[in-house]
């Protein structure tokens, strides 16, 4: 009886703390604050994967100019066009041609750092 007892404190004991934290409106961002820190985190997201971002290409699989698959950073494209943070402009047997999202051209091949 003695041990029911004390899992009967305990049951009760968490029951109240969890009605007192529900109920305590100080504990909790309301929608506005909330939605202002997750653009934060988003907006310092964007600004480090532009800034560190260096890309490797790690493979060209070149047939002709219209069949061909490159690796960069580790996934496959096999289209010329826009991508999430760059454009894929040319690809050659020895290169790749991209256009970041700030405008800026670069040139890239498999043994290039």
């Amino acid at each position: 009886m003695r041990s029911l007892s004390k899992t009967m404190r305990k049951t009760i004991i968490c029951t109240l703390s969890i009605v007192t934290v529900a109920s305590s409106d100080c504990l909790f961002m309301d929608k506005e604050e909330s939605e202002k820190v997750l653009q934060v985190f988003r907006d310092k997201n964007k600004s480090d994967t532009r800034k560190n971002k260096t890309h490797k290409v790690s493979g060209i699989f070149f047939v002709e100019d219209d069949n061909w698959t490159v690796w960069i950073d580790g996934v496959p494209y096999s289209s010329i066009g826009q991508q999430n943070e760059f454009s894929i402009d040319e690809v050659t047997r020895d290169s790749v041609s991209l256009t970041m999202s700030d405008g800026k051209t670069i040139r890239l091949s498999v043994s290039s750092n």
